[in-house]
């Protein structure tokens, strides 16, 4: 049974108090039709996100809604009780954007003991996505994923199912941890896509590559690394204002694109190991059994 909210789509946003997400938070704020929910491990910075959309931009747009919950996308269990809280509210949700990441200059872990990179980057955005299929798929508008990749999904050339993460601290690369988490995260947008189609659902899957900046990412790694990144990103890098209204957009998808990888704003192909249909179906069910869930589910 579909789940009415008015006019409004409820927007549910990770990742959006730093970098890309929060320039995306200000052009969705222009938009009249949302209720944006944002998600934070730190509600201090959660609420000075949300301060300051509302200072900036309820002068302009006076059916501006935001809410800020509480989550860690590096915790099974905070997915989980966020999750819970969210459902309790009894609202629709229409459209998941799963903006959240992290780039660890040294080995770290969850506090489920996983690899850090890949644990919160594929592990917690498959587990968060993955438990609110059911509310996405009631939404009178159709239901909306995004998922946000990288073009570093295309630098592994093989896949080890058996061993998604770095486990000890002597084989941790930040740039293959990062690059593996990104190829499962668009892998997981084309099977989680194909999986909803087989069920007859309405929602719609895509992954995007938004562009490449400067962003919190890489605050922890070092004066000489930034100071390389930084003029790598003067030849090569994006405005961040074309990045925003890219994930924007795909946001928005009023264009009803599904099954697409994008980069900003372009439909491309992705990496050749991540349309490997046989591979993207082992992945799927690895990460189910990793993150404790059945491999089918439920709508």
């Amino acid at each position: 049974m579909a789940e009415g909210s008015g006019t409004k789509k409820v927007v549910l946003f990770t990742g959006g108090t730093d970098g890309i997400g929060r320039e995306t938070l200000n052009v969705l704020a222009l938009e009249r039709d949302l209720k944006l929910i944002i998600t934070a491990r730190s509600m201090v910075k959660g609420t000075k996100v949300a301060e300051e959309l509302n200072s900036k931009f309820k002068s302009v747009n006076d059916q501006l809604d935001i809410t800020v919950m509480n989550m860690d996308l590096g915790s099974f269990e905070s997915i989980k009780q966020f999750v819970k809280e969210f459902k309790a509210l009894n609202i629709p949700l229409d459209t998941l954007v799963c903006n959240a990441g992290v780039m660890p200059y040294t080995f770290e872990k969850t506090t489920d003991g996983h690899e850090l990179t890949v644990g919160t980057n594929h592990y917690g955005t498959f587990l968060l996505t993955y438990s609110l299929l059911d509310k996405l798929n009631k939404s009178t508008f159709g239901g909306n994923i995004v998922i946000v990749a990288s073009t570093t999904h295309y630098s592994p050339t093989k896949l080890d199912i058996n061993n998604l993460a770095t486990t000890e601290a002597k084989n941790f690369s930040i740039q293959d941890d990062y690059a593996n988490s990104k190829l499962y995260n668009v892998m997981f947008a084309k099977e989680l896509g194909k999986r909803l189609a087989e069920k007859g659902s309405n929602v719609k899957v895509n992954s995007i590559h938004p562009g490449f900046t400067i962003t919190n990412l890489t605050k922890n790694w070092g004066y000489v690394v930034v100071a390389f990144i930084k003029l790598l990103w003067y030849f090569t890098g994006n405005n961040m204002s074309d990045m925003a209204e890219g994930l924007a957009s795909l946001t928005l998808n009023k264009q009803n694109e599904t099954g697409k990888y994008f980069q900003l704003k372009n439909i491309t192909t992705p990496s050749q190991l991540s349309q490997n249909e046989d591979l993207c179906e082992q992945l799927w069910d690895k990460t189910c059994e990793i993150v404790g869930v059945p491999k089918d589910f439920t709508l």
